[in-house]
């Protein structure tokens, strides 16, 4: 079956965002996601905790939503049929995300391959209560959507666009689940990521895949919190 959406994807329009703010944009949002965390821990980790930690990491992507025009992102307010699209896919997204994690545990257990149980993030959460848990709902279920969409749904997306919209489609999938750096996530993660850059595409708002993202690890962590 042809992958259909509403939205018919271009590369950037390069006449409105000059280069040096394309590539200042990637630098921003890819030091929030692949070297902020690490850089924070190892200069501030004795002085910050965990959800301080994830709020300054992140603090640099966010910034780079002032270098593109939102007509290129694009960003707007969630409609009514943005939040019924997301609302509609979360559970049986979390329920297929679920399956097949559970099916590569397994396989990875058979095949004797060490891996985590958790992401490292999530096996901190007990540790906070009342207002640092706040932050770090903040820090894990808000800031990472905003950062993360951008980077993978619009930019790098835009940028594999040359090689053909199916292979940017599967390999920013890829790259998604890539840079968790959650071996017993992987396919998981490659079907968030998917599901992510979908939902984009179809809603034509980058608000829309913002939100699931969210939805997704707003579960996760009241999932932990509540266990």
């Amino acid at each position: 079956m042809k992958l259909q959406w509403s939205f018919e994807p271009r590369p950037w329009n390069q006449a409105a965002i000059p280069l040096i703010d394309r590539v200042a944009a990637m630098v921003l949002l890819s030091g929030s996601v692949f070297v902020m965390p690490a850089l924070v821990n190892i200069f501030f980790g004795d002085r910050l905790d965990v959800p301080d930690e994830l709020i300054f990491s992140a603090l640099p992507g966010v910034i780079a939503y002032r270098l593109i025009p939102a007509s290129e992102i694009p960003l707007r307010r969630l409609s009514a049929q943005d939040i019924k699209l997301c609302v509609k896919m979360w559970l049986p997204l979390l329920l297929t995300v679920g399956v097949v994690t559970l099916l590569w545990s397994s396989l990875l257990k058979y095949l004797h391959i060490p891996f985590q149980e958790k992401q490292v993030w999530l096996t901190v959460i007990k540790e906070y209560h009342g207002v640092e848990l706040v932050q770090l709902f903040f820090g894990l279920c808000v800031l990472p959507p905003v950062v993360e969409e951008l980077l993978f749904r619009r930019l790098i997306y835009a940028e594999l666009l040359r090689f053909g919209k199916v292979t940017a489609f599967v390999v920013t999938a890829i790259l998604f689940a890539l840079c968790h750096f959650f071996a017993a996530g992987m396919p998981g993660l490659f079907v968030l990521g998917a599901a992510f850059q979908f939902v984009f595409l179809k809603q034509k708002n980058l608000s829309a895949a913002m939100l699931l993202h969210g939805l997704v690890n707003a579960a996760a962590f009241f999932s932990t919190v509540l266990s």
